[in-house]
């Protein structure tokens, strides 16, 4: 008798409760975004290195009274170098590499019909590869940044972002560009 119970119940709240997706969106408006871009990374010590990343989010359905176009989004994104970081000690240069994935909350806020700021906090893996020493480390990470609408279903963005585990050691300052797609 539990076990048919607890299957009613069940039944009962999936059925009466409201669901967040369940609406049909226009085109552009599903809730998914991919995007392609440029950064420039630079670690505390070392000269910047450049590389491509690729981004994937999601617009929660969360829609504020004030600012309906506005949107929290889960994104993740993933960046390499295809241009080393360097550094010189003495005579010598030191080049390394670097692969990061990050995932983060991100908030868009429209200023106007148009252009909107942007907050991101996350966490990062980075993987830093330079000769005879590979390390992966984990950072928190901290972005701001704006964008411009360019139709309903594409962004430009730019922005910058901090990733850091122990203020201020090991900072990695990055900076960017990218097109973003919504389908």
């Amino acid at each position: 008798m539990g076990s048919a119970m607890r299957l009613i119940v069940g039944v009962a709240l999936a059925l009466s409760a409201p669901t967040l997706v369940a609406f049909d969106e226009p085109r552009g408006e599903s809730g998914w975004y991919a995007g392609a871009g440029a950064r420039v990374l630079k670690l505390e010590g070392w000269q910047e290195g450049y590389g491509p990343s690729l981004l994937l989010g999601w617009k929660l359905p969360y829609q504020h009274a004030e600012t309906p176009r506005s949107s929290i989004a889960l994104e993740g994104e993933l960046t390499g170098t295809t241009e080393s970081l360097s550094r010189r000690a003495g005579d010598e240069r030191e080049e390394a590499d670097l692969v990061q994935a990050g995932a983060y909350l991100a908030l868009n806020t429209f200023v106007g019909e148009r252009f909107f700021h942007r907050v991101r906090l996350g966490v990062v893996a980075r993987e830093f590869d330079r000769p005879g020493s590979t390390r992966l480390q984990g950072r928190l990470a901290f972005g701001l940044g704006a964008g411009l609408r360019l139709s309903d279903s594409l962004d430009v963005l730019v922005d910058a972002q901090t990733q850091y585990w122990s203020w201020p050691d090991d900072l990695l300052h990055e900076a960017g560009v990218t097109a973003r797609w919504h389908f």
